[in-house]
């Protein structure tokens, strides 16, 4: 993968230039057998963004490892009290119903490997990965129990029911329970409360329909994060425009017209990291058409990402998102490797579904 890297020397500011945390370091794309690039093949097609967990590093990166559906409930709410303070946790399942979700359903969050969430015209689907060793057979029980139909469908089981939002199986988890398809292999979930969004997921990874190449790439240069986001689509750049947003910035307006025009991306990915240091780092990545126009767009979105303004919290970016590291183009993708304000991954969540990052936007 080839990287053009530049130091930051295009007007950035002061404090972007004294160094960042002890011991940060750009996150190193490594997926080999990496749990977001599999994520990413059973994104149905029309997928507009794909949100990514991976639950398993973020434990262990904290300490919680060991931590499961059967350690004590007040320690597995501490642990996920403690991750959702400061990291991103992109996917995050049925997780407004984790205190009572392993009672009603054998299994909850501190179970899951990796988890990633499809956002689609209709119901969003879900993929769940047990974590190595777990025992689904009183998961199985439970659909036996409540009377869910079954069909087989490749290589998956799916386990349906109607509709019934009387019934506490359902308010103790989310809709998708409706629709779940247990993979052959045991550890995997796919759910939705569609069951046509069900069977796009399962189709996807063999078709491969879904528009990802672009996201493919992007979850590629992510490599393995602890929380990712991808955002795709047609136009998908211009929700980040600020200059649509009624308390925009002024401060923004004098950026963009210094910039000049940004061309459009095809997708925008967020990974979330820590470093050997146990600092948190991040990366924004995003995909364009050719080579060509990721060199032409890299130094304006680099000043974007230093000097912009949010609008959500009315400060500089610099002050309430990230510190602007480094950046460059690796094949046709800009990345932009950040330091998130006061060691919390979760501030780039907050600006990625506010939509207040202007350097993501284009025109």
């Amino acid at each position: 993968m080839k990287r053009i890297a530049f130091p930051l020397l295009l007007s950035l500011s002061v404090a972007t230039l004294v160094g960042g945390p002890a011991g940060a370091q750009s996150p190193t794309p490594d997926t080999a057998g990496a749990p977001l690039a599999e994520a990413v093949t059973f994104a149905p097609p029309g997928a507009s963004a794909i949100l990514f967990t991976d639950w398993a590093a973020t434990k262990a990166a904290h300490g919680y490892q060991d931590v499961t559906s059967r350690s004590p409930l007040e320690q597995r709410m501490d642990a996920m009290s403690d991750l959702g303070r400061t990291e991103a946790l992109f996917a995050r399942f049925a997780i407004d119903r984790f205190a009572t979700h392993a009672d009603a359903w054998g299994w909850d969050t501190t179970d899951l490997a990796w988890e990633a969430f499809y956002l689609l015209d209709g119901p969003p689907v879900a993929v769940l990965r047990l974590r190595d060793g777990f025992d689904v057979t009183p998961v199985i029980d439970h659909f036996d129990e409540r009377s869910f139909s079954t069909e087989v469908y490749g290589d998956a089981t799916i386990r349906s029911h109607a509709m019934d939002i009387s019934a506490d199986w359902i308010t103790d988890s989310a809709f998708g329970i409706l629709n779940t398809a247990i993979l052959d292999d045991g550890r995997t979930f796919v759910l939705s409360s569609g069951l046509d969004g069900v069977k796009a997921a399962l189709d996807a990874r063999h078709v491969n329909s879904f528009r990802a190449p672009p996201a493919r790439v992007v979850a590629d240069h992510l490599g393995s994060p602890l929380s990712a986001a991808i955002d795709v689509g047609p136009g998908a750049c211009a929700a980040y425009d600020p200059r649509t947003d009624p308390s925009g910035s002024t401060i923004n307006d004098v950026l963009l017209a210094e910039v000049g025009p940004l061309q459009a991306w095809e997708a925008l990915g967020v990974g979330t990291y820590r470093d050997q240091a146990g600092t948190a780092v991040g990366r924004y990545t995003f995909e364009y058409p050719t080579v060509a126009a990721a060199l032409t767009d890299q130094a304006g979105r680099a000043r974007l990402a230093d000097a912009g303004f949010s609008t959500r919290a009315q400060r500089p970016l610099l002050e309430t998102v990230f510190r602007l590291v480094t950046f460059g183009v690796e094949d046709s993708a800009v990345t932009l490797d950040v330091a998130p304000l006061d060691d919390t991954s979760r501030r780039l969540q907050q600006a990625f579904f506010s939509r207040d990052m202007v350097f993501a936007t284009c025109g």
